[in-house]
């Protein structure tokens, strides 16, 4: 597994709650995931993405599993009290 050269802030799927990662630290599978930034790893390169035996990885959906993305209606702004 990769190292981390830099903290990074991410939310842990696995825990559901956000976690601070600190230089030196091994994020597992699913957090490593979602740190896409060169610099935060060691060597300056993204790990790849890690498959198992049965050739998938172990990853919520994929490209074509994926799920749409909740679609939340704008916000209406009101009128505000102006004196």
């Amino acid at each position: 597994m990769a190292r981390l050269v830099s903290a990074v802030h991410v939310f842990d799927p696995e825990l559901k709650e956000r976690v601070i990662l600190l230089p030196g630290d091994e994020p597992s599978a699913a957090v490593a995931r979602l740190i896409t930034a060169p610099k935060a790893w060691e060597g300056g390169m993204v790990p790849e993405d890690p498959v198992d035996e049965t050739g998938e990885d172990g990853g919520p959906g994929g490209p074509e599993g994926t799920p749409e993305p909740k679609k939340v209606p704008p916000r209406r702004g009101g009128r505000r009290n102006q004196t």
